[in-house]
């Protein structure tokens, strides 16, 4: 069972990254904010996954399948920290 704050942060954490992914906010700033939070393993694994977004190559686009599993895998880790201990 985690306390009201874990779960205030697991839910700021939650929010950033989709405030990343909607174009809201930059990885800059998105990174920037999580750094007081990375006690949480939760939260830390969150900044991993979203860190290592699959990247372009140099002359190929990342694949739509690859590119639509990461994102599915990101947002299961977004749905468990919004949902933690309900």
């Amino acid at each position: 069972m985690i306390n009201s704050l874990e779960r205030k942060n697991r839910l700021y954490a939650a929010d950033l990254a989709r405030k990343y992914f909607s174009g809201q906010i930059s990885m800059h700033q998105f990174l920037n904010n999580l750094l007081d939070y990375q006690n949480d393993i939760k939260i830390r694994f969150l900044i991993d996954k979203v860190g290592k977004r699959p990247k372009k190559g140099w002359f190929f686009d990342v694949s739509r399948e690859r590119n639509t599993a990461y994102i599915k895998e990101v947002f299961i880790i977004i749905e468990d920290l919004e949902n933690s201990d309900v």
